[in-house]
């Protein structure tokens, strides 16, 4: 699953200021099964907050329920700077964006749909996921590692720029063995993926369903293990 790395575009978000800067605003990594830290679609200033760059000026970010989007908005640009300045600092950041015209996809650890504005002092966005939080919350094995997020939540490696890892077969096994007793439970019917050969598990926490899924494939004396996983809540 590879992806193209564009130059970044416009968003928009809720209706709280937000102090600009260049911190990166990442959030305390939650604690296994601590479900409120998985960022809500509607929190649109949390979600800001969690990119990795900031805009250079203060906005307000406000969920529109009816349209269910965030609206970001730079109420003293007095030009397209600082819009255009943060998706390009965003995307530098980004594992890719995937323009499509007048949206663009962010998929580095949050999968987020980026809107253009006919306003150029603004921008809209959706999340559609929330990887590396939700990681964390399932205590997913992986969980430190990079995920390129988009419903679904693959894991991504630089060095082989794709959604796999390698162990031996005794480290498989034990890997296994180490979900189950985690409260992974095996699941036959596996939604996540729906390339064949693929193990899944599944766990709840709180209100959320979280599926876990494992391709594994033999190359020489190691296991090539492509893991994805994704969420969602009851």
């Amino acid at each position: 699953m590879k992806r193209t790395l564009l130059p970044l575009l416009t968003v928009a978000a809720s209706m709280t200021i937000i102090a600009c800067g260049s911190d990166s605003g990442a959030n305390a990594v939650p604690s296994p099964g601590n479900t409120s830290a998985i960022l809500q679609p509607s929190d649109c200033e949390g979600i800001m907050k969690a990119l990795p760059v900031q805009p250079e000026l203060a906005y307000t970010a406000t969920y529109d329920a009816e349209e269910d989007e965030c609206v970001v908005v730079f109420p003293s640009a007095v030009d397209t700077s600082a819009s255009f300045n943060f998706r390009s600092n965003l995307g530098a950041y980004s594992l890719s964006l995937v323009d499509k015209g007048s949206k663009y996809d962010y998929y580095a650890n949050m999968g987020i749909l980026f809107h253009r504005s006919s306003q150029p002092n603004q921008f809209t966005f959706n999340l559609r996921s929330d990887c590396k939080n939700a990681a964390y919350v399932a205590n997913i094995p992986e969980k430190d590692s990079t995920w390129e997020a988009e419903k679904r939540c693959d894991l991504f490696t630089k060095s082989n720029k794709d959604s796999y890892i390698y162990m031996t077969q005794p480290q498989w096994s034990e890997h296994q063995a180490a979900l189950t007793a985690d409260g992974w439970m095996p699941i036959a019917k596996c939604n996540v993926s729906p390339f064949t050969g693929t193990i899944c598990f599944q766990k709840q926490i709180n209100d959320y369903i979280f599926e876990l899924g494992y391709r594994p494939k033999e190359e020489d004396l190691m296991m090539r293990v492509e893991v994805v996983f994704e969420y969602q809540k009851i």
